[in-house]
Parts: C-alpha cells; structure tokens; sequence
C-alpha cells in the first residue's frame, strides 16, 4: 500500500511545483489601465434598492444610471452582487461600477473596481470610452417587464396544462 502512496505523492507534489498557472486564493489580480478594456460596460449610478436575502450567495442592486461607458443601457438597471466577497454597497449611494454582462445580466464580481463618487468631479477624468446617456423605458415596456417578472408561475400553469390537453386528445385518438 505504501509503496502505492509514494509515486502518488511524487507526481502530486511535482505536478503543484511545475504547474504553470499561478493562483490568486481570495485575492483579486491587478488591472492594467485601462480597467474598462477587462468588462463588459461601466456605469456611474446611484443605488435605489438592496435586495438582500440570507441564504442566497448573489443578491440584486437597483440602481439609477447617470452614465454608462462601452454601451447604452436603461436608466433603471439591476445588477447582481456577490453576497459573500462582493462590494459592500449602500442605498442613495453613488458609485462607479464595472460590470460583465451575461444573458442579459449584469454583474458585479467580487474583483470589480467599485469607487464611490461623491461629486459630478470625480468622474470627469475618465477617460473611459464613448459615453453614453440611459435609457428611460417607456411605461408600457416597464408595465410588461413588471408583468413577466410577477407571474411566471401562470406561464407554467398554463404551459402545463396545454400539455395535459394534448396528451388526452392523442390518447383519446388512440
């Protein structure tokens, strides 16, 4: 059995020492300027709500959008934060936030830059990308969403039972 666990523990331990990936545990690397060339879009905003909830590890962030960088996006935007290592943000808070966009969520890792912004000042030497004004959703657009997002259970209720419908007319066919 040992002579077993040797060669093991040889080949474990040689292949940690060459390995040629390097490891950053709980840290974050260094962002070479400019930041934004490693995100999706940055945005300046101010938080309006903080969902938190306690036993969920990522938590949404409503915020207000004052400007966005690399593209357009609403005025009104959630973004997702991890609970566990994330920034810790404040409501009627404004800050500059780099995020990752993925499946039309916007993100908030723990590695991306946030600077809180205290006057229209701070952000003016950015020299970010093209900038860009938010969105404001119509109030049909936003009255939609609200819907969708209220009653997904109905859309399954109702898909299920068309299945149901379906299955009895082919099997009373039968």
């Amino acid at each position: 059995m040992i002579k077993k666990l040797i060669p093991l523990t040889f080949l474990i331990v040689m292949l940690t020492v060459l390995s040629p990936n390097s490891t950053h545990a709980l840290s974050c690397i260094e962002f070479e300027e400019p930041v934004i060339n490693y995100f999706d879009l940055a945005i300046i905003g101010t938080v309006t709500n903080i969902n938190k909830k306690p036993n969920d590890y990522m938590y949404p962030v409503e915020v207000e959008v004052v400007k966005s960088w690399k593209q357009q996006v609403p005025s009104k935007m959630e973004m997702d934060v991890d609970y566990t290592w994330g920034y810790e943000f404040q409501k009627d808070q404004t800050y500059l936030i780099y995020l990752s966009v993925d499946d039309d969520n916007y993100i908030n890792s723990p590695c991306s830059p946030v600077t809180q912004v205290y006057s229209e000042d701070d952000s003016k030497d950015l020299s970010l990308e093209e900038e860009f004004t938010p969105v404001k959703a119509t109030k049909q657009e936003e009255e939609s969403g609200k819907f969708a997002s209220k009653y997904p259970p109905l859309f399954l209720l109702f898909s299920l039972s068309a299945a149901i419908l379906i299955f009895l007319l082919i099997k009373k066919k039968d």
